[in-house]
């Protein structure tokens, strides 16, 4: 079969929304912000449901990006099964985003 290796780069859906804002003065093509937060929201879900238990994945890492320059590792699978949380309030941001 197929190898799944998921790479997941997040940040905040303020800044998110404040980044989409600049790109669409620059390019002219904005994004509602409604949007922003429904796809920030379903990747949280998907994440959450795909590493749970078994897992889909064969390999999963979870960076956040709020910092510039500066991309932190949050989580990761390790040896392909056991989700290792590297920053937990990191996480915790990224799990609430569900919510949304």
């Amino acid at each position: 079969g197929y190898r799944v290796e998921a790479f997941y780069a997040s940040n905040d859906v303020a800044l998110a929304q404040k980044l989409a804002k600049a790109r669409g003065v620059r390019t002219g093509r904005f994004v509602p912000r409604s949007f922003i937060r429904q796809i920030h929201s379903g990747v949280s879900r998907v994440v959450r449901e795909a590493t749970a238990g078994e897992g889909l994945f064969d390999s999963f890492v979870l960076y956040d990006t709020n910092i510039k320059n500066n991309a932190r590792l949050v989580a990761q699978l390790v040896q392909g099964k056991q989700l290792a949380i590297v920053q937990q309030d990191l996480w915790a941001d990224f799990l609430a985003k569900e919510g949304l």
